[in-house]
């Protein structure tokens, strides 16, 4: 049986394949092949895991995510910026890392040990992980993405210059 985290890493890997049609490595047709094989691995990682029972509930909402990302993605050329949905994308990954253990921690705290009603524990949830999503990809997130790209840009520097006839 696989661990439950290839079910999640398999989808992702989708993500990876939009990138690299993105920034014009993989063509419409690569796309498109890559992500049916993509989602075949992931509908198989489903069907060996400990998760299986839950496949045939969640696998409607994994094809009708991936058609409605897939439909956003290629009308992306007619889509103008909105700056609140912007920032929302800013702390997206953030959010998906946090969103689930804080969500469960503050409602089972609020709910469990202070009796608070469920929509105002999930309200305070909702804040709490968006308060600390924000705060990552301000002093963690943005800072990492400038270092990774300052090394990046010393390493190519360095490539280009030990190339022979230079």
């Amino acid at each position: 049986m696989l661990g439950m985290d290839t079910v999640f890493l398999s989808f992702m890997s989708i993500g990876i394949v939009f990138h690299a049609h993105l920034r014009g490595r993989l063509s419409w047709a690569g796309l498109a092949g890559l992500v049916a094989l993509c989602g075949a691995g992931n509908c198989l990682c489903w069907m060996h895991s400990p998760l299986r029972p839950y496949f045939p509930v969640v696998a409607c909402s994994y094809f009708e995510a991936l058609c409605l990302f897939t439909l956003l993605y290629a009308a992306r050329r007619w889509v103008r910026p909105f700056a609140p949905l912007d920032r929302v994308a800013n702390v997206s990954y953030p959010i998906y890392m946090t969103h689930s253990v804080l969500s469960y921690a503050v409602m089972r705290c609020l709910m469990g040990r202070l009796g608070v009603p469920y929509y105002l524990a999930l309200a305070a949830a909702v804040l709490v992980f968006t308060v600390l999503s924000a705060g990552l990809h301000v002093w963690v997130e943005l800072p990492g993405l400038r270092a990774a790209r300052r090394l990046g840009s010393r390493l190519a520097g360095r490539a280009e210059g030990a190339r022979p006839g230079r």
